[in-house]
C-alpha cells in the first residue's frame, strides 16, 4: 500500500509513504519482500516527484530495521501514530 503524491492533483503530503508491505509468514525469508521493495523503490524513482519515501514500524522491530536498512532506509526521530518512521532519500 503506497501513498503516491504524483497521482493526486493537489497532494496533502509531498512525499511518498509506504503504508504496509506484507509477506505471509510461510513465504518470508525467500527474498520476496526485498524483491517487492526494490520494485516499489524503482516505481517511486520513476515518478515525476522526487523527495523521500517513508515507512513506519512498530518498535521494537530490529528485523524490520535491518530489512528496510538493506534497501537504504534510515531511522528518523519522527513518529506517526506511535510508529517509528524510516526514510529513504530519493
Amino acid at each position: 500500500m503506497l501513498y503516491d503524491p504524483s497521482r493526486v492533483a493537489e497532494p496533502e503530503d509531498p512525499d511518498f509513504f509506504l503504508w504496509r508491505l506484507m509477506v505471509d509468514r510461510e513465504w518470508q525469508g525467500q527474498g520476496i519482500g526485498q524483491a517487492a521493495l526494490r520494485l516499489l523503490i524503482d516505481h517511486v524513482r520513476a515518478r515525476p516527484h522526487l523527495g523521500e519515501l517513508s515507512t513506519s514500524i512498530v518498535e521494537p522491530a530490529p528485523q524490520l530495521v535491518h530489512f528496510y536498512g538493506r534497501a537504504g532506509f534510515e531511522l528518523t526521530d519522527r513518529y506517526i501514530d506511535g510508529e517509528r518512521v524510516l526514510r529513504l532519500l530519493l
